[in-house]
């Protein structure tokens, strides 16, 4: 029994730590699910130009200034209604790592969001 629940607790603790560093509203969510439609018909001859394409989709995205300070301690934020300068660059190489790599998943966004943003691509507090 004791072999079974050590495996299970430390699961369990990791996926709380996890699920913990990730900042994400309903309606980002839902963003993210509606941009992930939006860009499913999309061709992937040319990365360049898929890339601009997936950036243009975010035109009238309003300009927010700040978005990923949220709280005492870092988080990984996912903000899909207000972008600033960095937030849209960072945005749009995620979802073109997405197309490159022919996923859909949100788990998969925010892995890409987390090595584009951070150092070793690790969210270390």
């Amino acid at each position: 029994m004791k072999k079974l629940l050590i495996p299970i607790l430390f699961f369990l603790g990791c996926t709380t730590t996890w699920s913990q560093a990730i900042v994400c509203s309903d309606a980002d969510r839902q963003k993210f699910e509606e941009k992930v439609q939006q860009l499913q018909p999309l061709s992937q001859d040319d990365y360049g130009q898929t890339l601009v394409t997936i950036g243009k989709t975010f035109m009238g995205t309003p300009y927010v200034a700040k978005t990923l300070e949220v709280g005492n301690k870092e988080s990984l934020v996912v903000n899909l209604h207000g972008l600033d300068c960095t937030t849209f660059v960072e945005n749009v190489l995620a979802f073109g790592i997405l197309k490159e790599q022919e996923t859909q998943s949100f788990e998969d966004y925010t892995e890409a969001l987390e090595t584009i943003r951070y150092r070793d691509g690790e969210l270390d507090g």
